[in-house]
């Protein structure tokens, strides 16, 4: 069971479904979160800290808007 409340609060584009999330924890401190948007083929990756600060974040394709 993956504790959804690190994910940042983000709207997406209408026209973009959520696909999958995957959470993986590393190290026990830090949250990597992917989540797949069926559009275009979108990817939005997502590192947080254990209290659910952001660290680093990266949209692929670039330049997509969330």
């Amino acid at each position: 069971q993956y504790n959804l409340a690190y994910l940042p609060q983000v709207v997406y584009n209408s026209s973009d479904v959520l696909q999958s999330i995957a959470v993986e924890v590393i190290n026990g401190e830090y949250n990597l979160d992917i989540i797949v948007l069926n559009a275009n083929g979108k990817i939005r990756v997502f590192l947080n800290a254990d209290n659910g600060a952001l660290l680093k974040q990266a949209l692929f394709p670039a330049g997509n808007d969330p």
